[in-house]
């Protein structure tokens, strides 16, 4: 009889041990579906945001130098009429926190004592204070050629005007602001630069 009442209450632990496990795995799934539902939510929210046309729609006009307002890491407000006139212009959108826009500038900063005749623009829709460390990181604030700034805080019109929907996305225009090249994902550098001399 105390084998029999023994062997009970292994099984018993045992049972709730699986089931308290088993809750635990509920748990987990439980969190996981909401992380990953709040993800699509999030990702869904930032499409509506971000992306106003239909995927259906032709490539946009780009041929011109667009419109844009950004706030910089300075807090200063620059407008594309702050560029210089008769210089060539590299867009460049882009998130401070994306792998593949860290990636391509790692291999574009070699390049940046080359580019000091071009004008720089870097525009993201993230908040200006995520801009201080992307910019520290690649010492940005030693080229005055570089403007880095948010969008966020105003109309969107870069990542509206060329439909962004990756980041980078690169675009050169000539000394005159009629575009050279677009690059709706990261070129090589050999690729950029070669359509920048043509700029």
């Amino acid at each position: 009889m105390k084998k029999i009442l023994a062997s009970l209450l292994i099984i018993a632990t045992v049972g709730c041990s699986q089931a308290k496990n088993s809750d635990k795995n509920i748990e987990i799934n439980i969190v996981n579906a909401d992380s990953a539902a709040m993800e699509q939510a999030y990702k869904q929210q930032v499409d509506n945001k971000y992306v106003t046309k239909e995927e259906s729609e032709p490539q946009p006009d780009i041929e011109n130098l667009p419109p844009f307002k950004l706030l910089t890491v300075d807090n200063k407000v620059v407008t594309q009429s702050d560029l210089k006139k008769n210089k060539s212009v590299l867009i460049i959108y882009f998130s401070p926190d994306c792998s593949h826009c860290t990636k391509f500038m790692h291999d574009l900063e070699p390049e940046f004592k080359n580019l000091k005749d071009v004008q720089i623009v870097m525009a993201t829709w993230i908040r200006v204070e995520a801009l201080k460390p992307f910019c520290d990181t690649f010492k940005l604030q030693k080229y005055p050629n570089f403007i880095v700034g948010t969008e966020g805080n105003y109309t969107y019109l870069l990542q509206q005007y060329f439909r962004v929907k990756e980041t980078p996305y690169i675009a050169v225009y000539n000394h005159a602001g009629k575009l050279v090249k677009a690059y709706p994902k990261a070129p090589t550098v050999a690729e950029l630069m070669s359509s920048i001399r043509k700029a």
